[in-house]
């Protein structure tokens, strides 16, 4: 094992436990598909076709650095390509980037880059490319969600035409982690936001060559990639259908190949469906019912923990995923992550709740407007589950049901009391940076605490393992006590194919790698 493999090991046995992963993936027997369905592929491989993916809504944004969406992240991972991939097992691996090395002191990181990769251009990768691209995930001009997680990045900078160094401020095991997110996607030298909105210009297997907002964005197979012979496919069509019901007849239908999200309630169906597979892959995403806490009445905290009290959090598990996950505690660490902080799970209690209330100056209950969407499986059903389980103790919720295709750019974090949706991030530093610090540009639930903060960022410079999970500890259990947010449940990566799609790989994390995925 050379130097990088060290120091990859050991990034890793911090931020997840595969074994934990994979152990719990077994007991909860939602692994089929991940763990032999991927592996059976013994067909020869068969190049061309349109392999056409169905979300709830289109991407917005298709500079890398700032996505926010999983439309947005998806088209990404078929445009760009970051110095790291992560795997299926949450495991970083060569991307751009073929090996990298780090100093005795770990605040130097130097990674070499992969040789005879283009950009759609046709211009050649240098390592003054991925300088500028880590370079400018940390300018506050750019605004990327990824800055506040790459704080302990002083800069990048070319060493030669193909090695790029980093430089930080503070040690980080993470590091590798945080550069295969979705945000940190490599762009040529000199790009600007205008530039990647106009043309994308990535050096991924796919190119953009059509993008309708609310219909279609098309892809066409990059001629030229650099991994030979792929992809596969010789066009990709991300289409948009808003609703789940015309998203499961599309692909009974053949109209569709693959529904990106599933909701839980559309899986005895399908998987009843001829020629329909559904996939279940264990996962550590989670949806939030955020409230800001910089707002009446939700800056009081007694009017936070009765909300948090109203919720049963098995029945909103039935509720939403019919038992198909696991419950949570109103933080965002799963029981399979090696940082895992076991604590009492907080029971429902409105009586407590209706307490807190009067306490706070709310004799006669409380009326609010939850905001709620279509825009991922599972929102609507969460709101109005806390719309019945919140009405014993004088909480008297009503719905306001929004469009799926603006609703993150008009509704979630502009709206006080608002449904929302998280996908797994493979690293804890990041999993907390992105929305629970005073700093992240997502902190949905606008809770800031100085205390949070310092256990947060203890946690992230911390060497001995045993130390840094103590301060995720911490952090878990001030999240659970004073957060901004109702976390009740861990969702699995809910997905269906038919059956032609070959090759493809499940993500825990819900990212679509698709330059080995083929049609039958």
């Amino acid at each position: 094992m050379n130097r990088k493999d060290k120091g990859l090991a050991g990034a890793i046995r911090q931020p997840i436990s595969r074994r934990k992963f994979m152990k719990f993936a077994a007991a909860t027997g939602a692994s089929t598909y991940l763990l032999s369905h991927v592996h059976a592929q013994e067909q020869e491989i068969k190049r061309g076709g349109t392999l056409r993916v169905a979300f709830t809504s289109s991407p917005n944004e298709f500079d890398p650095a700032l996505g926010t969406s999983f439309e947005d992240y998806n088209a990404s991972f078929a445009i760009y390509e970051s110095l790291i991939k992560i795997d299926a097992s949450l495991s970083p691996r060569p991307g751009l980037a073929t090996a990298w090395e780090n100093s005795d002191d770990a605040l130097t990181w130097v990674f070499h880059l992969r040789e005879g990769v283009m950009f759609h251009d046709g211009s050649s990768l240098g390592a003054g490319d991925a300088a500028h691209s880590i370079n400018r995930l940390l300018d506050e001009t750019v605004g990327s969600p990824l800055r506040t997680p790459l704080a302990f990045i002083d800069s990048a900078e070319a060493l030669d035409e193909m090695r790029v160094q980093v430089n930080l401020n503070s040690p980080n095991g993470d590091l590798p982690l945080l550069l295969g997110a979705p945000q940190a996607k490599i762009v040529k030298e000199g790009s600007s936001s205008e530039d990647l909105r106009a043309t994308p210009n990535g050096t991924g297997p796919f190119k953009l060559v059509e993008h309708l907002p609310g219909s279609h964005t098309l892809f066409e197979a990059n001629a030229d990639y650099w991994d030979e012979g792929k992809p596969y496919l010789e066009k990709l069509r991300f289409v948009a259908m808003p609703e789940a019901a015309t998203q499961v007849a599309a692909i009974s239908g053949g109209q569709i190949d693959f529904i990106w999200a599933l909701g839980s309630e559309n899986i005895p169906l399908l998987e009843r469906t001829r020629n329909v597979s559904v996939l279940q892959v264990p996962s550590g995403a989670y949806q939030t019912i955020a409230f800001n806490a910089e707002m009446e009445p939700f800056d009081d905290p007694r009017v936070r923990e009765a909300i948090k009290l109203c919720v049963d959090r098995e029945g909103m598990l039935q509720a939403v995923l019919q038992g198909r996950g696991n419950v949570a505690n109103d933080h965002p660490i799963p029981a399979f992550n090696a940082f895992y902080h076991d604590m009492p799970i907080r029971q429902r209690d409105p009586v407590k709740a209706k307490a807190l209330l009067v306490e706070a100056g709310y004799e006669n209950g409380l009326d609010l407007t939850l905001t709620t969407s279509t825009v991922r499986p599972g929102l609507i059903e969460s709101a109005v589950a806390l719309q019945e389980m919140a009405k014993e103790a004088g909480i008297n919720i009503s719905i306001d049901r929004v469009p799926p295709d603006n609703f993150w750019s008009e509704y979630w974090m502009k709206r006080p009391f608002f449904c929302s949706n998280w996908g797994m991030r493979p690293s804890i530093d990041e999993t907390f940076m992105v929305a629970y610090h005073s700093e992240a540009k997502w902190n949905e639930g606008f809770y800031r605490d100085a205390e949070l903060d310092a256990a947060i960022e203890a946690g992230r410079t911390a060497s001995d393992p045993e130390i840094r999970k103590g301060h995720y500890a911490k952090a878990q259990e001030l999240l659970h006590d004073r957060g901004g947010v109702v976390i009740s449940y861990f969702r699995p990566v809910l997905q269906a194919h038919r059956d032609n799609v070959e090759g493809f790989n499940p993500h825990p994390a819900a990212w679509l790698y698709l330059a080995e995925t083929w049609l039958s």
